[in-house]
């Protein structure tokens, strides 16, 4: 994807880390942050290849866990830089016709109307999970993988299915 080469190359010549963020996030261990530092780096290895050239989906999930890795070490610029990649990947999942593009009135709507089984907000827009998409997948024996819901969502989710919830069991609580 040109736009990512083009984001990365121009952050490349620019100091993208907030070194106060950082020493704060560490506790002011310069041991700690070099190993933090690395962590992303190997990270960034992996998911930049994934977002350059992944389905719109793998792109816009590894889109959003490197954005969230750049918020924690301060590379604001980069996390920036990323959500457009994500937010511009999750239109072309919509374009596919692999989703849909509901305002959050028309969402609401939908939703007392029990169209979806969760909804939820991102900061590119609202998520519906609608009802057909699982019963479709579900229904020609196809497991789901959900990237990137939030723990409420999750719970709710669980709550409303607790048969076909499945949690890592490294997540968050």
């Amino acid at each position: 994807m040109a736009a990512v080469a083009r984001v990365v190359d121009q952050l490349a010549f620019e100091v993208v880390i907030d070194t106060e963020h950082l020493s704060r996030m560490t506790l002011g261990e310069l041991s700690l942050q070099r190993e933090v530092l690395a962590l992303f780096d190997r990270q960034a290895d992996l998911l930049l290849p994934r977002i350059r050239a992944g389905a719109p989906a793998m792109a816009a999930a590894s889109a959003h866990t490197l954005k969230g890795s750049a918020v924690g070490i301060g590379a604001f610029k980069v996390a920036r830089a990323v959500e457009q990649v994500e937010q511009a990947r999750d239109m072309e999942i919509v374009a596919a016709h692999k989703a849909a593009s509901y305002d959050q009135a028309q969402l609401s709507s939908d939703r007392r109307e029990g169209k979806f089984v969760i909804s939820y907000e991102t900061p590119g827009g609202w998520v519906g999970i609608t009802k057909d998409i699982l019963t479709d997948v579900l229904g020609a024996g196809n497991d789901v993988k959900i990237v990137g819901l939030p723990a409420a969502a999750a719970d709710a989710l669980t709550l409303m299915c607790p048969a076909l919830v499945a949690l890592p069991e490294n997540a968050p609580p």
